[in-house]
């Protein structure tokens, strides 16, 4: 029922944007942001299914069933756990990219491009951090991508078990190369302020299945957001 209202709210958005649409490469643009935006929130929405999932298991753990245990040295999800608790394996395994705590300086989501000044959807969020701090791995994984474009300036692109990705942009150097194999909170760069960016920050994206979700699904550590 909640991927049919999901759904239908997607439906709706289209239409209505489409209205407003002059020509058809507004209306491709329009398709591309609706399809990111609907992807995302039924990969939300699986996660968050799976984490309710898990609460109703741990109460039945009370009647003396023995829970499911998550090998976190091997940073493997067994499969019983990558269905029903996938979103609990993942918290206990994910770590923050860099070290301490941090603020969010522009959330995960739709927000106004400071380039364009023209509503666009952000992919991961951005964390105010000084140059060449350390940057971390989240999980064990292989470097895809170690290079700059004219976005992200240097940005890193990890792939990691169970169809999960990371992305850290933004950073100043490496301290990995592509190829690479990698373990979880191993220093894979510092961050910096190259490609488009309006000041030193990581930015940091998470992909499950090819699908951008947002980041605090995973991580465990308390931030602070500030949307302003």
């Amino acid at each position: 029922m909640k991927m049919l209202k999901v759904f239908i709210i997607g439906l709706l958005l289209f239409t209505v944007k489409t209205n407003f649409a002059q020509t058809n490469k507004e209306i491709q643009k329009l398709v591309d942001e609706v399809r990111t935006e609907f992807a995302g929130m039924i990969a939300e929405m699986r996660m968050l299914n799976s984490q309710n999932n898990f609460n109703i298991k741990k109460k039945t753990n009370k009647n003396n069933i023995e829970p499911v245990k998550n090998d976190v040295s091997t940073n493997e999800l067994k499969p019983s756990e990558k269905n029903d608790s996938e979103s609990n394996s993942l918290s206990s395994v994910f770590v923050a990219p860099i070290n301490g705590a941090y603020d969010i300086s522009s959330p995960y989501g739709y927000r106004i491009d400071p380039f364009t000044k023209k509503k666009a959807f952000h992919n991961g969020i951005d964390i105010p951090i000084a140059t060449n701090s350390p940057i971390y791995a989240s999980l064990d994984g292989i470097v895809l991508d170690a290079k700059r474009d004219r976005s992200g300036g240097k940005y890193i692109l990890i792939q990691h078990d169970n169809g999960y990705k990371t992305l850290y942009a933004h950073l100043s150097r490496f301290a990995i190369q592509k190829g690479n194999k990698i373990k979880k909170g191993e220093i894979i760069g510092y961050s910096g302020n190259t490609g488009r960016s309006t000041g030193p920050h990581l930015h940091y994206e998470v992909y499950s299945n090819e699908t951008p979700i947002n980041p605090l699904l995973v991580l465990t550590k308390k931030v602070k957001c500030n949307e302003n």
